[in-house]
């Protein structure tokens, strides 16, 4: 039998186009879609072009090439495509997903999740590369971010980074690592028995080899640093000198204020954006100005280890991005260890190299985002329903909701 392949033309606009082949051997090629694609389960399909909107590719589902896309690619698992070219959006592949051909020209993140083949190389890529048990028939090059190559990757071409010379296990670094889960799940908890505020019921907490029970107040202080989710201010002080007191674990009786306490406070200040605020008076400023004098105050500490206790809690949108590209920064360039608590899903995949799903008191799920955050473990987190789909800036995953899934009502019964 003769396989006959179909172009189809489309001029005018399609939101969203579902291709639904009729069998194997008619494979559709999609050419000019001002919209959105889905490739159904189970079928095959032809090379996917000029495409002004993502592509999802279902589990099962076969396509040839597909390039000149402006938006990102979602491919299922056990999926198989061609070559993905000219990307506007991030890519992430499901686990034993199959690439025939390379990736190349991408303007975002690409995600390859276990089991995943790749004909060729990855190249030109203007976001951060993570693969996990994956093998690449050529090499990583002309990336404008980080790669993290985990466990069972096997990079043929070997790896040329434009920016940031990290690779994922040469890295002197550990990852960020945010915590995430709905409200009383335990999150601050567990921050408060990492930095000894409380005793844990059992086991250990080791820092550094030994038992944080172990160490004295201001050496533990020097090693780790607490941003909690409220403090309380003494009340007139001025902003300077609270974030002053950051300092005092690094003095002693007969080391007192040096130049390096001097230099280490106002770096804190700059970084926090605060400066300007040195002299006002901390009960005068707004909430999301005192959270940042907080912030300062724990950055001028300078303890490897920071656990940071829901951020940008009280911040609009534009000083929450400084503050986590702040964090980003001391892990990656200051090689801090970075705990964080965050409520916004997004942000947290976004941010975070590992993630740890919380609830009832217990750890649900811990590893990549990409792998954590699926729409199961959403719904039995949070009780929503939704999508998870490639985040169009970084690629990583970006949850959308749908709806709330009805909860039993267990407020006492009036009286």
């Amino acid at each position: 039998m003769t396989h006959r392949t179909r172009r189809l033309s489309f001029a005018a606009p399609a939101f969203a186009l579902i291709l639904a082949s009729t069998g194997a051997a008619a494979q559709q090629s999609i050419d000019k879609v001002l919209g959105g694609i889905t490739a159904r389960a189970g079928q095959a399909y032809g090379d996917l072009e000029t495409v002004n909107g993502g592509i999802t590719i279902e589990a099962g589902a076969t396509t040839r090439d597909a390039g000149t896309v402006n938006g990102g690619i979602s491919v299922a698992d056990k999926a198989s495509t061609g070559k993905l070219e000219t990307v506007n959006g991030g890519i992430k592949l499901g686990r034993g997903v199959t690439v025939g051909g390379g990736i190349e020209t991408v303007n975002g993140g690409v995600f390859i999740d276990r089991g995943g083949k790749v004909r060729d190389g990855i190249e030109n890529v203007n976001g951060d590369i993570g693969i996990v048990g994956t093998e690449l028939g050529g090499g990583i090059e002309s990336v404008n971010a980080d790669v993290t190559v985990g466990a069972g990757s096997h990079v043929r071409g070997g790896i040329r980074i434009e920016k940031n010379e990290s690779w994922g296990r040469h890295k002197d670094r550990d990852e960020p690592r945010v915590i995430v889960g709905p409200n009383a799940c335990g999150k601050s908890t567990l921050l408060r028995a990492l930095s000894r505020l409380l005793a844990p019921r059992s086991g250990q907490i080791i820092l550094e080899g030994k038992d944080i029970r172990r160490y004295g107040a201001k050496e533990l202080a020097r090693k780790l640093g607490l941003l909690p989710q409220s403090s309380v201010a003494p009340a007139g002080i001025r902003v300077a000198d609270l974030v002053a007191r950051g300092r005092y674990p690094h003095q002693t009786l007969v080391r007192q204020w040096s130049k390096a306490d001097e230099a280490a406070l106002w770096r804190a200040m700059a970084d926090a954006r605060v400066t300007a605020l040195a002299d006002r008076a901390v009960d005068e400023l707004s909430g999301g100005q005192r959270q940042r004098v907080w912030l300062a105050m724990a950055l001028a500490q300078e303890t490897p280890v920071m656990l940071l206790d829901e951020p940008t809690t009280y911040l609009d949108i534009a000083h929450q991005l400084e503050v986590l590209e702040l964090c980003r920064r001391l892990n990656r360039e200051g090689g801090r260890t970075l705990v964080m608590v965050l409520h916004d899903l997004n942000q947290a995949a976004r941010y975070a190299d590992h993630l740890i799903a919380m609830r009832a008191g217990r750890v649900q799920a811990a590893g990549p985002p990409g792998e954590v955050l699926t729409p199961s473990l959403v719904e039995q987190l949070f009780g929503i329903r939704c999508l998870v789909v490639p985040d169009p800036v970084t690629g990583t995953p970006m949850v959308v909701p749908i709806s709330a899934v009805p909860q039993a009502d267990d407020s006492p019964a009036p009286a």
